[in-house]
């Protein structure tokens, strides 16, 4: 087997963690200043009377998914450190907010333009094929902003554009999976060669290589 010398984990207890998800997903976090700024922004910009405080209001922790459904009894880190190996760093830009509908609610989201990030999306569901079971035909990457209730008011924020234009380089991506009770989340960075598990090993304990 093959890992990221890059690649870290760690697993924690994820019951009442409101992200957590019944399968695994391939994201990119936004760096921290940016998802402070956004949350602050758009928690400002809404009437608490129009958010869905129960599906969690404003998004705190904003992020663009660029896999969602890899089965999560299979562990696929392995064979993600290996596609994302061959991954330059992912460009993107915000465009305008729009709306996706849900039964009980309204997500929010700001438009992402990444071909570069479609292009993996695609590449992922080849790659993992049966492993990787998305129940969207079609990709559209987006980052939500916040979770409003069904209302005609929430129709006042499509089309809005003070985030076009916002550009981003995605270099780490993250896999996140709830395992037994536990969440569990690795950071892949994108190019990253990919060496043997007995070289992270040796890598990761921090020994000094001498070479003669």
């Amino acid at each position: 087997p093959t890992t990221s010398a890059s690649a870290s984990s760690y697993c924690t207890m994820s019951a009442g963690d409101p992200n957590k998800a019944p399968k695994g997903c391939l994201l990119y976090e936004l760096p921290f200043p940016d998802r402070a700024r956004l949350s602050d922004l758009f928690s400002k910009m809404m009437p608490d009377c129009l958010l869905a405080i129960d599906q969690g209001g404003i998004e705190r922790n904003a992020h663009v998914t660029v896999g969602y459904g890899f089965s999560p009894e299979i562990e696929v880190e392995d064979e993600l450190a290996a596609l994302l190996a061959e991954t330059k760093p992912i460009s993107l830009a915000f465009g305008e907010l729009g709306k996706f509908e849900a039964p009980t609610h309204v997500c929010l989201h700001a438009q992402v333009i990444s071909p570069e990030m479609v292009d993996l999306h695609y590449r992922i569901r080849g790659y993992f094929g049966d492993k990787f079971k998305c129940t969207h035909p079609n990709f559209h990457p987006h980052a939500t902003v916040a979770y409003l209730k069904k209302s005609p008011e929430a129709e006042q924020f499509v089309g809005d554009m003070r985030l076009s234009g916002e550009t981003f380089l995605a270099r780490e991506l993250v896999y996140s999976v709830d395992r037994g009770g536990k969440r569990c989340r690795r950071t892949f960075v994108l190019g990253q060669p990919v060496l043997s598990e007995s070289v992270s090993r040796f890598l990761a304990a921090g020994t000094k290589m001498q070479f003669v």
